[in-house]
């Protein structure tokens, strides 16, 4: 006789940056015979992340299901979504449910108060982590009350951790599991030196300039002003060619395009816009910079380093505990671009030392952050649930 079904439904608001990529890879965890997967997704935040997510989910036969949700507060939005979420875990009755950002796992959880199907939730980063005054003591109340709906929490850092055991009560600590992002170490590789000068080249720069890369989209938390404010400073301080490539930012952006005309660098810094394919990037870079406010694990830290590319970035949250010691020591404070800056300065000038962090970069990731172990660590936990 067949085994029933277990169906694990996986719902999330953010469809966006380092989420997405979550996503694509929760959706090629490899299952257990008798599981299956459906995604709930809400098609608002960024369309062309949501489109390569859906080829994921067509190419692996998974149903996908939309529901509107957006990330502030609306009492109309978000009471149409609480009855879609509510109408589709009736329909689908799901043996597990894996919420992620706070908006849809608020919204779930309020859905599935009866604790009949357990919940993991992954925050990404909590919003009492990023909003300030009273909303953050608002946002600290509401998920303190729903940690009792709450079977499993996944987080990615020691800090966040804490945080949690700070707001939540340190009766969440056994609900808590440590498991940061993960990155397929295969697909994101070193290439030679020949390699990167001839890339530089497809971008119209000489071979010997030094390249900056940045990941951002031009919201508060990347803090994309700092960035180019780092950029200037370190203009003032070189003399050797150095470039900055921004991905995630078009052209056309008109209040960052104009910063970069008062800074004068605009035969400097580079808008990319998107980039669908990372790879080539990250292996173009001679270094990566963050200058975020926040982060929960960010993909391209990982991918940059497994690429062979230094990070250097402000210690937002727990950026440092994705780092080898070698180069989280050139970590700053959140807000000091004159630090950041003058590690980077310090860098160029040191092209052996350069040498020798891609090399230990890239160790650290293999070591502790590969996509495999991720599945399994994430196949685990499922299963503690399903079988």
């Amino acid at each position: 006789m067949d085994k029933k079904v277990k169906t694990i439904c996986v719902v999330s608001e953010a469809v966006e940056g380092g989420v997405a990529t979550h996503l694509e890879h929760l959706a090629q965890l490899p299952l257990e015979p008798d599981w299956r997967i459906v995604f709930v997704l809400s098609p608002r935040r960024n369309p062309m992340q949501l489109d390569r997510l859906r080829r994921v989910l067509m190419s692996r036969h998974i149903q996908l299901l939309q529901v509107n949700m957006c990330r502030s507060p609306d009492p109309v939005l978000d009471g149409l979504a609480y009855r879609s979420l509510k109408r589709h875990i009736r329909r689908l009755q799901p043996a597990l449910i894996h919420t992620h950002s706070s908006k849809a796992g608020a919204l779930t959880r309020f859905c599935v108060r009866s604790g009949s199907i357990p919940i993991i939730h992954t925050p990404h980063v909590f919003a009492f982590q990023w909003a300030r005054g009273i909303s953050g003591w608002l946002y600290g109340r509401i998920e303190r009350y729903l940690s009792r709906y709450t079977d499993k929490y996944i987080l990615f850092s020691k800090r966040q951790r804490e945080a949690a055991l700070e707001v939540l009560g340190a009766n969440v600590a056994e609900k808590i599991a440590l498991l940061p992002n993960g990155v397929d170490i295969h697909k994101f590789q070193p290439v030679s030196r020949q390699r990167r000068e001839y890339l530089k080249k497809g971008l119209g720069i000489q071979p010997d300039d030094f390249c900056i890369g940045a990941v951002v989209r031009p919201v508060l938390q990347k803090a994309v002003p700092e960035l180019l404010k780092m950029f200037r400073s370190l203009q003032d301080q070189e003399k050797t060619s150095v470039h900055l490539f921004i991905a995630g930012i078009p052209h056309d952006n008109g209040p960052v395009a104009a910063k970069i005309w008062a800074y004068g660098l605009h035969d400097r810094v580079h808008l990319l816009g998107w980039v669908d394919e990372m790879r080539e990037f990250y292996q173009t870079m001679d270094l990566l910079v963050m200058t975020s406010h926040w982060e929960g694990c960010p993909y391209a830290v990982l991918e940059a380093m497994a690429c062979g590319c230094p990070v250097l970035t402000t210690r937002s949250f727990a950026t440092d505990e994705l780092l080898p010691p070698q180069i989280d020591r050139f970590s700053v404070p959140v807000g000091d671009m004159g630090g950041l800056a003058n590690g980077v300065s310090h860098l160029i000038q040191h092209p052996e030392t350069m040498d020798e962090l891609r090399g230990i970069a890239r160790d650290h990731v293999e070591n502790n952050f590969s996509l495999g172990r991720w599945y399994e660590e994430m196949h685990k936990l499922y299963a503690s649930f399903l079988k």
